[in-house]
């Protein structure tokens, strides 16, 4: 009985302690990015007025949170760059910052992904999130969003990190108006069990079960210890063997449709965090003062909308209580009246984006068929697992005599 308990204490702590630990450090380390990023698209955009108030300010001085747009200019020492858009020139200081490098905008032929199937594709393109410090060299005019607190250094403003506050920075390529949803799309791990401490755990795992079945095998009296220890000991090549290998695949695409479905969630939401989910139709202030409104259109008037980049978004195959004939249409007043037209928003991260269900309902229906799959996922994963140990024991038990 010890040497049982003995053998199930490693495989908790190697097999499911240890990589559950680095999922949920995982999973949280990304829905804080996403988190962070739509913070920031709550900033103001730094213009000239804040180089004007930094030579006014002394050093030290916080002019406020801010984002921004920008490509590389200069990078200076180690842990200082450059930023420039038009005639506004921005330092951010790098140091401990972590950069997220976001996967190009384009297939292979040259097709934007998110100008012609924004959702059609899955997320499976994580990107590259790495201390500034191991970043390489970078060219001139490589692009670069910054969000945070901006301060006055040696009469400049620039972006810091302080007084517990984070610093969003993010390299691309493509569109600005792309750069939000992009980030929420494929911010997120493709497989949180297989995380940096992984590999190395199940090698420890299975090592450590090796030398259990050693031994286990000196005392006949521990022949059951011994193929328990052993059959285990295969767990992180145990997925592929048959005849389990067919519910690893099965688990491994319901895995991936639970990842399409919580990233649809998370886009669907993008326009509701002006308003709240219940409060549309309804008016909202963007960061620059414009007003970002919801309205409900007809097909006739949405069609009027067109060439003004309107993007019909929908969840395939999804149909909520709220599906009508008219459109939920989120984008920026052309002026200050009620019965204003709704044209794009000035500001590249408020979208112009029209529903034709309750965005809320919407997004609450993909959270659920996220669940309902990852919950499947898991199911069949278990089941094919438990099927292989079998396997394995009864092939061990005619070896190990």
């Amino acid at each position: 009985m010890e040497q049982l308990l003995l053998t199930f204490s490693l495989v908790v702590l190697f097999y499911l302690l240890i990589p559950g630990i680095g999922a949920f450090n995982v999973r949280a380390r990304w829905r804080q990015f996403r988190r962070d990023l739509l913070r920031s698209s709550g900033y103001r955009i730094a213009e000239y007025e804040q180089f004007r108030e930094a030579s006014a300010r002394p050093d030290g001085a916080e002019l406020g949170d801010f984002r921004f747009f920008g490509a590389l200019e200069a990078i200076q020492g180690d842990d200082a760059i450059w930023l420039k858009r038009g005639n506004v020139t921005v330092a951010v200081d790098m140091s401990e910052v972590r950069v997220c490098v976001l996967n190009p905008d384009r297939e292979e032929g040259g097709r934007h992904l998110w100008v012609e199937n924004p959702t059609l594709h899955y997320p499976d393109l994580t990107p590259l999130v790495t201390p500034w410090s191991r970043m390489g060299s970078l060219p001139e005019g490589t692009r670069f969003f910054v969000g945070g607190r901006l301060e006055v250094q040696r009469g400049l403003p620039t972006f810091r990190r302080g007084n517990g506050g984070r610093l969003v920075v993010v390299i691309y390529e493509g569109e600005d108006e792309s750069l939000l949803a992009r980030c929420v799309w494929s911010g997120r791990q493709r497989n949180e069990y297989w995380n940096p401490y992984t590999p190395a755990s199940l090698l420890a795992g299975a090592f450590s079960l090796l030398i259990l079945s050693y031994l286990f095998l000196r005392s006949p009296l521990l022949r059951l210890p011994v193929l328990f220890s052993l059959t285990l000991s295969t767990v992180p090549i145990m997925p592929l063997l048959p005849p389990g290998v067919v519910l690893f695949f099965l688990y491994r695409f319901w895995w991936r449709r639970g990842r399409y479905f919580r990233a649809q969630r998370d886009l669907v939401r993008l326009p509701l965090r002006y308003f709240g989910e219940e409060a549309i139709p309804g008016t909202a202030a963007l960061p620059d003062g414009a007003r970002y409104r919801c309205t409900l259109v007809s097909p006739e008037e949405l069609r009027e909308q067109e060439g003004s980049g309107t993007r019909i978004r929908e969840v395939p195959g999804f149909r909520t209580a709220s599906y009508h004939e008219t459109y939920y249409l989120f984008g920026a007043e052309e002026d200050r009246q009620p019965t204003a037209k709704v044209v794009r928003p000035a500001d590249p991260m408020a979208e112009h984006v029209a529903y034709r269900e309750h965005p809320a309902e919407l997004a609450g229906l993909c959270d659920r068929q996220a669940r309902r799959l990852e919950q499947r996922a898991i199911a069949a994963f278990a089941v094919g697992m438990l099927l292989n140990a079998y396997t394995v024991f009864l092939v061990l038990s005619n070896l190990v005599r």
